[in-house]
C-alpha cells in the first residue's frame, strides 16, 4: 500500500506521530503482548517494545515486513517483534492462546 518514503513522511508528521507515540506509551504496559495490524515497517511495534511490550506481532500484507525485520534487528528487537506477512484474519498465532 505505502512505500517506505510514504512511511517516512508519516513518521515525520510533527502533529500525528507524537500523539501516536504518547498513546502507545500510555496504553502498553510492561509485559504486554501487542498485535500491530497493518504494521508496515514496524515503527509502532518498536514503540510498543519501548513501552515495555514483551512480544509484538507485526502483521502486514505487503513485503515491507522484510524491511521491518531488518529494522527490528538493527534495534535489538528480533526476539520481541515477530513480523508476519499476510492478512491478519488468517494469523491465528496471535489470538489462539499463544500470547
Amino acid at each position: 500500500m505505502y512505500s517506505l518514503d510514504e512511511f517516512g513522511e508519516m513518521v515525520g508528521d510533527t502533529l500525528r506521530f507524537p500523539a501516536y507515540r504518547e498513546a502507545i506509551a500510555r496504553a502498553v504496559k510492561p509485559g504486554d503482548s501487542v498485535v500491530d495490524i497493518g504494521s508496515g515497517p514496524g515503527v509502532f511495534a518498536l514503540l510498543a517494545c519501548k513501552a515495555g511490550a514483551k512480544k509484538v506481532y507485526a502483521i502486514d500484507t505487503e513485503s515491507v515486513v522484510e524491511f521491518g525485520r531488518q529494522f527490528a534487528a538493527t534495534n535489538g528487537l528480533t526476539g520481541r517483534i515477530e513480523f508476519l506477512r499476510g492478512d491478519s484474519r488468517g494469523k491465528s498465532c496471535c489470538w489462539s492462546g499463544q500470547m
